[in-house]
């Protein structure tokens, strides 16, 4: 670790701390790793005509044996999943601990091909706590599913909620350090510092986060989802939104859950010093700043 460092590259590897025990599914792998279940690949191993075959895709995926069967060119009824038995004669390894290679007879691997992507357009699902709200509003900006833990929830009431997010496939967010180190907790990533820049450039860096001018404002600010409306016709928002702005703009969006109304107006300085600085570190050459426009709304 030490070479890695001094090429300054200790972000790249995670250091992992010991567990007990086998971790038989992708999501319990994530959970351990802090990492979101799409970024775990997992292997499955069967039987085609009675030779060894291994499938290996990603954690959050489902394998569809008739799309398999096609592939291969082999009948449907000619796979069957591997017994434990099966697994410890033919690929020498218990159930639940199948790595992608390494074993004791040849095996054929069918990896399944994955377009790269943001982690915002990728499935990543965060629930932060009640101390990350700027950080939540921001990240839901960027197009990040991001649930968030309010305020008014007792701290004592927070492990099970972050245990309860992890059985969703969510990772939970946090700036406290005992909830990190608390066992049944489930996938929790602890931020560093308190800073909500420094906080989103972490999380950056970790999942992928990126600019992405596809779900940039997709998601609404107010409670997550993803259900935007153009208000149409324009009139109906006349009385809803000051009437300076209803003189001004002539495209208005509708949550389709909180039914929270969005228009594009000007940039805030504090949008910019938060996300725009934040993300022109993150985009491409290709990409262009998100300081050009943020949402408004009533």
């Amino acid at each position: 670790m030490s070479a890695l460092e001094k090429q300054g590259l200790q972000r790249s590897y995670k250091r992992l701390r010991p567990f007990s025990g086998s971790i038989a599914t992708a999501a319990a792998a994530a959970g351990v790793l802090g990492i979101p279940t799409a970024r775990v690949a997992k292997s499955l191993a069967f039987l085609v005509n009675g030779r060894p075959w291994l499938a290996v895709l990603r954690g959050d995926r489902r394998l569809d044996l008739r799309k398999m069967a096609d592939q291969i060119g082999c009948p449907r009824r000619g796979i069957k999943a591997a017994s434990p038995i099966d697994c410890q004669q033919l690929f020498g390894y218990s159930p639940g601990v199948l790595p992608p290679g390494g074993f004791l007879v040849p095996v054929c691997v069918l990896a399944a091909a994955e377009d790269g992507q943001a982690a915002n357009d990728a499935g990543l699902q965060l629930t932060l706590d009640s101390m990350c709200t700027r950080l939540c509003r921001w990240l839901r900006c960027l197009g990040v599913d991001s649930e968030y833990v309010g305020a008014e929830v007792r701290r004592a009431e927070v492990p099970q909620l972050a245990a309860a997010a992890t059985a969703q496939g969510r990772i939970f967010v946090t700036r406290d350090q005992k909830l990190s180190a608390r066992r049944g907790t489930g996938a929790v990533f602890l931020l560093a510092t308190d800073d909500a820049a420094s906080q989103l450039e972490e999380l950056a860096t970790h999942f992928g986060i990126r600019f992405d001018e596809e779900v940039v404002l997709s998601r609404c600010s107010k409670c997550n989802a993803a259900q935007f409306e153009l208000v149409e016709p324009r009139e109906r928002v006349q009385g809803w939104v000051p009437e300076h702005v209803y003189s001004r703009v002539e495209e208005f969006w509708q949550c389709g859950r909180c039914r929270k109304v969005f228009w594009m107006g000007p940039r805030s300085q504090a949008a910019i010093e938060l996300v725009g600085g934040m993300l022109s570190r993150m985009r491409t050459q290709d990409e262009s700043p998100c300081a050009d426009f943020f949402a408004e709304g009533v």
